[in-house]
């Protein structure tokens, strides 16, 4: 078979095997994915999320500039479900809300109460005299009290159903709907039908905003947050930021290449290259993982950065006349060992404990490869079939004389001393709020809600139980509630939510059944009673409904209890704290741990993964380390190439790290990796130019005018791909990109200035010394 036949088989074979695992290629907008697996804060956090949190759950918040009524909120609410037919509205909770829901609960909680406790609430119940009572003590509260919730309650309860101990826990608990200055109100669209798709996502909210748009009045506003917001938002920008990026890249290192190379038809190939490149690593990825996550959007700008480079420097370094063949026989060290020990870096951060650096080192690894080969496949032929315009002149090296590029090491390592002693070491941190989108609605809104509703406080910390029966749940937990119930006589917590009581009890139920029975008989007698009491049929109702549930016997778990408890084998609460959260009080409620019992939460999170990034931080570099020294061994087969190679990362990790400390800008586990990066193209700009030196016998002006240009070329495009992420959507993505892109430009600097004066030095030394 002809060669070139061979060569477009092998091209329609890759494009091929690629386009499906693009296809089958999706974005995932879930936090949680980037983050460490295995952590029990995170795991009990997805169990919490899975269970409890109603993730599909639309929250709106409405405001008025003077007070929103109850009715406008159900006007609304009604509204809203005309409109939208799947939707599930609430505005308010309670007995209210509901009056059957609750009365099913109050019957399946008594039930499964304590006995003795039953057995003294159906001893008023047992006679006519004891009912008539009872319920006389009732109408004396109703006529005397002074307390609002006491009359309330026995007006509509006058047996005392709503006295049950898990009731009694939660009434101090603020559940209310509106705010307590009146001017705002939630409502909580739900969608049970909604899958974990940010399209879909986008769609559910777009048609909730079309339908609120016309209703609102004058002097109504909305704003929306929970999961479908912030997964729409986190879709778009991603979205955003890949094409954004991608393009913003191309456009720019397009116009750098014809200003350097000026040859219109090698542009148009390398164009080529990169978008094959581009399409052969997503379809790998596609099959690979299926999914990218939120960090793992930033691969593409930055492999094109790096790819391109190994084209361009085959661009200035073919010679005329020189057929493929010959170009890549005396380039494929260069390029092959370049990519070699970049992608090592990079797949060093597979070893990471988050989830979306290891993703992102794995996928550009793999695109390192890729375009490595690729390029020299394609760009050789390139330069045989359109070659380069032989140059008029040489211009003249901008290399420093080894003098000079030893005392401009000893200034810069002068300088960032006296930088750290001046600002301190710069600092490692981890905010999950980076992640958001820098303009996000569903994050300024939250922040409104937690502010404007204690139930929604960042006060609160979540306790996420498990077992293998409500007994085993309930008996973990009771230690649990003893040490919470201490730590706010101690003053450190301000309230405790564990309800235990709403647990499902078979053995009470068991013993419990003859007494409800009994009373479930007597319905029409209690009623009756009732009545002849002057008690309405508005203040019997909810008796009535109670008394039927008793008589029918609950048939599956109620609404009431389904909030803090799942048949799935997990019950959740809550503490609140007196302060916000910091590191020193997560240290104290992590003490509420036991087997079976987390802490968790979003805000909880932080001080988790705090330590988790500093040790990914420096564990990292040890590996990382060891590899650089044998790869760099491995390419120079001589410690003095070593040696210079690994000064110039060094003197350039020592400037990134003063320019943090100066500017005051921080770690986290993104931008960290900039290291690798920084790394990974100081050796290539080092092997470059070690190779061109040794291939031109120390000719520095053919070396500046081959090599040193591309270089210089790479740097600029380099920094232009991490340049890109400046622009990014979300304060994780623009961290890194100013600190890569800042690195890469400090490396082609000090590699171009330092590197071919004190190589040549050494040469001229170790000539003078064999003559």
């Amino acid at each position: 078979m002809p060669k070139r036949f061979r060569t477009g088989l092998t091209l329609l074979l890759l494009i091929a095997f690629s386009i499906p695992g693009l296809l089958r290629l999706t974005f995932i907008t879930d936090i949680l994915g980037i983050l460490p697996a295995g952590v029990p804060e995170i795991e009990a956090l997805q169990e919490l999320r899975t269970h409890f949190a109603k993730a599909e759950q639309v929250v709106v918040l409405l405001k008025h500039e003077e007070e929103v009524f109850e009715q406008d909120a159900t006007d609304l609410a009604e509204h809203l479900r005309k409109t939208l037919p799947k939707a599930q509205v609430e505005t308010r909770s309670g007995p209210e809300k509901a009056p059957k829901a609750i009365a099913e609960s109050l019957a399946r909680l008594w039930m499964d109460a304590d006995p003795q406790e039953v057995q003294r609430f159906t001893n008023n119940l047992s006679s006519q005299e004891a009912l008539t009572q009872l319920l006389q003590d009732s109408r004396e509260t109703i006529e005397l009290s002074i307390d609002p919730q006491a009359t309330t309650k026995a007006a509509y309860d006058p047996l005392g159903f709503l006295n049950h101990p898990a009731l009694l826990t939660l009434q101090n608990n603020n559940l209310s709907f509106q705010s307590e200055n009146g001017q705002y109100w939630l409502i909580t669209i739900g969608n049970p039908d909604l899958v974990a798709d940010y399209r879909l996502h986008s769609q559910w909210v777009e048609e909730i905003r079309a339908a609120l748009d016309p209703w609102m009045k004058d002097g109504f506003s909305y704003r929306l947050t929970g999961g479908p917001v912030f997964s729409a938002e986190l879709g778009k920008s991603m979205e955003k930021d890949m094409s954004g990026t991608v393009a913003m890249t191309c456009c720019l290192v397009a116009i750098l290449f014809l200003l350097i190379q000026r040859n219109p038809i090698h542009l148009v190939f390398l164009t080529s290259i990169m978008a094959l490149v581009f399409l052969i690593t997503m379809g790998i990825a596609g099959w690979l993982f299926g999914t990218l996550n939120l960090v793992s959007v930033g691969f593409a700008a930055i492999l094109l950065g790096l790819v391109i480079d190994y084209g361009v420097v085959i661009a200035r370094e073919s010679q005329a006349q020189e057929s493929a063949d010959e170009t890549r026989r005396h380039l494929a060290p260069s390029i092959l060992w370049a990519a070699f020990t970049t992608a090592a870096v990079f797949a060093v951060l597979i070893l990471s404990s988050f989830q979306g650096v290891a993703q992102l080192g794995c996928l550009i690894a793999i695109g390192l490869g890729v375009g490595s080969v690729v390029c020299l496949w394609i760009m050789p032929w390139t330069t045989e079939k359109f070659p380069k315009k032989t140059a008029k002149s040489l211009t003249t090296p901008p290399f420093l004389k080894a003098h000079s590029s030893l005392c401009l090491l000893v200034l810069i390592v002068a300088a960032c001393g006296c930088s750290f002693a001046l600002k301190g070491l710069p600092k490692i941190n981890f905010d999950l709020s980076m992640i958001e989108p820098e303009t996000s609605e569903a994050a300024e809104t939250l922040l409104s809600i937690q502010e404007l509703f204690e139930t929604w406080s960042i006060k609160n910390v979540s306790l996420l139980a498990s077992g293998d029966s409500p007994q085993e749940i309930r008996k973990r937990l009771e230690a649990t509630r003893e040490d919470a119930h201490k730590m706010m006589e101690d003053g450190f917590l301000e309230g405790v939510e564990l309800p235990l009581e709403l647990i499902p009890n078979p053995e009470a139920r068991l013993a419990n059944h003859e007494s409800w029975t009994s009373v479930a008989k007597k319905q029409d007698e209690i009623l009756s009673v009732m009545k002849e009491q002057g008690f309405t049929e508005r203040g019997r109702a909810l008796t009535e409904l109670i008394l039927k549930e008793f008589a029918q016997g609950p048939t599956q778990l109620d609404a009431m209890t389904r909030v803090f408890y799942q048949p799935e084998g997990f019950f959740s609460g809550r503490v609140r704290l007196k302060e916000e959260l910091s590191e020193e009080s997560f240290d104290q409620v992590r003490a509420l741990n036991r087997e079976g019992v987390q802490v968790t939460g979003w805000d909880p999170l932080q001080f988790v993964l705090l330590p988790m990034v500093k040790s990914d931080f420096y564990l990292l570099s040890l590996p990382a380390t060891v590899l650089l020294l044998l790869a760099l061994g491995a390419v120079f087969r001589c410690w003095k190439d070593t040696l210079l190679t690994a000064s110039i990362l060094i003197l350039v990790l020592l400037m990134i790290n003063a320019m943090s400390s100066i500017t005051g800008r921080s770690w986290n586990f993104l931008n960290g990796m900039s290291i690798p990066l920084i790394v990974g193209t100081g050796i290539d700009y080092s092997i470059h130019l070690i190779f061109s030196l040794r291939r031109n016998q120390g000719d520095l002006v053919k070396v500046w005018n081959g090599v040193g240009k591309a270089i210089c070329f790479c740097g600029l495009s380099t920094a232009i791909g991490f340049g890109s992420l400046l622009f990014a959507s979300n304060q994780l993505l623009q961290s890194m990109g100013l600190f890569c892109c800042s690195g890469v430009l400090l490396t082609m600097l000090m590699s171009l200035l330092i590197i071919p004066g004190i190589w040549s030095a050494n040469q001229r030394g170790r000539q003078s010394s064999t003559q």
